[in-house]
C-alpha cells in the first residue's frame, strides 16, 4: 500500500511522531532513580514539557533511556518502519543536551522493537601522569593537559549507590594553601556525608551534576558553571551526565561558614554577563597610552577564601599579585615576568597558578574574562 504525499506529511507532522525519533541517552542509573529524583530536571534540558513526557527502561540493559510517548510506538509501529527505510537519517538526528546522548541511528528501532544498544564504555588510561610538587613559580597548563585521555583513572567509587561512577584526575600544582587540577567522572551518584577537609572551587567544561545538602536542598550545574563546596560541606554527590571540571582547592585550618547546614554554591555563567559586574572605568597605571577598562565582581569571600570574576578590555598594566589562582573563560593576553624577564601568552581554556608576590606586566590582546580564586593568610 502507497501513502499519499499529504498523508505523509501529516504524519510527520505529529508531535508523536517527532517524539519516536528520540535520541537514546545511554546511562548507569537504574529507571527509578532517574526519573524519581531528576526527571524534571533531565526533560528541561530538552526544552520538552515535562507534563506531557515519560522517561522509559529496560531495566536488564543498565538503564538505557528512551524518552517517547508510549501509547502512540505500540499502536503506530508499521509507520515507523516505513519513515525509517524511507528517511533514514534526516529524521531521526535531533539536537538536544540529556545525559550523556549518542544520536543514535538505531533510535527508530529501539521505540519500535525494543532492541536497545549497549551503553558505551570508557576505557581508563593505562599509564599515570606527572603531578607537579609544591612550586613558588608560575604554573600555566592549557586546556589539552587536561584532556580525559592524560587523567589518571581512580577506579570505581567504593561507596555508589546509583549506578558505577569511576573517575580520573590530573594536578597542575601547589603553591602554599593553593592547588589547582582536573576531574573527570561518569555518570552516577554516592553519599558523601564526612565533612570537606578543604574548600573546592571548579569550573564546569562538560556534563551535568547535582550536589544536595544535608537538608535535601538540590544545587543544580552544567557547563559554564562556577561550584563552590566550602571546607565542612557534607551531603550528596550525583553525576547526571559526565562532569569534566577545572578545579582548585584551599586547604585552610578552620571551618569559615556557620550555616547549619553548610551550603553549596552555584554561580551560572550568565551571572557573570557585564551587566552584573562592577566597571572600574580605565586604568589609571595604563601603559603606552592603552586604555584598559576593567570590570570585577567578587562573589564569594569568606576566610581566607575569595573567588570572582574579571574582565578587561585590551591594554597594557603593571601587575603584583597576592597567591592566586585562575581559569580564563574567554580572550588573550600575555604575562611578562619581572623576575626572570620570561613571557607566557595565555588564552581561553588556561589555567594558571601565580605564586604570592608575583609581579610582571599584562598585555590583554583579546578582551578577557577569568574566574580567579585569591587566598589571604590565615589570621
Amino acid at each position: 500500500m502507497m501513502l499519499s504525499f499529504s498523508t505523509c506529511f501529516l504524519l510527520l507532522s505529529s508531535p508523536s511522531l517527532t517524539w519516536a525519533f528520540a535520541p537514546v541517552v545511554s546511562t548507569t542509573r537504574p529507571a527509578s532513580s532517574l526519573n524519581a529524583l531528576y526527571g524534571d530536571y533531565l526533560l528541561s534540558l530538552s526544552g520538552e514539557s515535562t507534563a506531557t513526557s515519560t522517561a522509559t527502561a529496560d531495566a536488564s540493559q543498565g538503564g538505557t533511556y528512551i524518552l517517547s510517548q508510549e501509547p502512540f510506538w505500540r499502536t503506530h509501529a508499521p509507520f515507523l518502519f516505513f519513515f525509517w527505510f524511507a528517511f533514514p537519517m534526516s529524521l531521526v538526528e535531533t539536537d538536544t543536551q540529556i545525559c550523556n546522548i549518542h544520536h543514535h541511528p538505531l533510535s527508530l528501532l529501539t521505540l519500535a522493537t525494543g532492541y536497545q544498544p549497549q551503553p558505551i564504555q570508557y576505557q581508563p588510561p593505562q599509564e599515570d601522569n606527572l603531578m607537579k610538587d609544591d612550586i613558588d613559580t608560575l604554573a600555566h597548563a592549557p586546556l589539552s593537559y587536561f584532556d580525559i585521555s592524560l587523567l589518571t583513572a581512580k577506579g570505581p567509587r567504593a561507596n555508589a549507590d546509583v549506578g558505577t561512577p569511576h573517575d580520573s584526575s590530573r594536578k597542575l600544582a601547589a603553591q602554599g594553601m593553593l592547588s589547582s587540577g582536573s576531574w573527570w567522572c561518569a555518570a552516577g551518584g554516592w553519599p558523601s556525608p564526612n565533612p570537606r577537609a578543604t574548600t573546592e572551587i571548579f569550573f564546569v567544561h562538560s556534563g551535568h551534576g547535582c550536589l544536595t545538602d544535608l537538608d535535601g536542598t538540590r544545587h543544580f550545574f552544567g557547563p559554564g558553571d562556577t561550584v563552590i563546596l566550602p571546607k565542612g560541606w557534607s551531603g550528596r554527590w550525583d553525576v547526571l551526565q559526565d562532569i569534566h571540571k577545572v578545579w582548585f582547592v584551599v586547604d585552610h585550618v578552620n571551618i569559615e561558614e556557620y550555616g547549619n547546614p553548610i551550603r553549596v554554591l552555584v554561580t551560572h555563567y550568565h551571572e557573570l554577563a557585564s551587566q552584573h559586574l562592577h566597571h572600574q572605568g580605565i586604568r589609571a597605571d595604563a601603559l603606552d597610552d592603552t586604555k584598559p577598562s576593567p570590570a570585577s565582581l567578587t562573589y564569594y569571600d569568606v576566610g581566607p577564601t575569595k573567588v570572582g570574576c574579571w574582565t578587561c578590555t585590551s591594554g597594557s598594566f603593571p601587575v603584583k599579585n597576592p597567591q592566586t589562582g585562575f581559569h580564563v573563560l574567554e580572550g588573550v593576553f600575555l604575562m611578562h615576568n619581572d623576575d626572570d624577564g620570561s613571557t607566557q601568552r595565555v588564552v581561553a581554556g588556561d589555567t594558571v597558578l601565580l605564586p604570592r608576590g608575583w609581579s610582571g606586566q599584562w598585555d590583554v590582546i583579546e578582551p578577557v574574562k577569568k574566574l580567579w580564586v585569591v587566598t589571604k593568610p590565615e589570621e
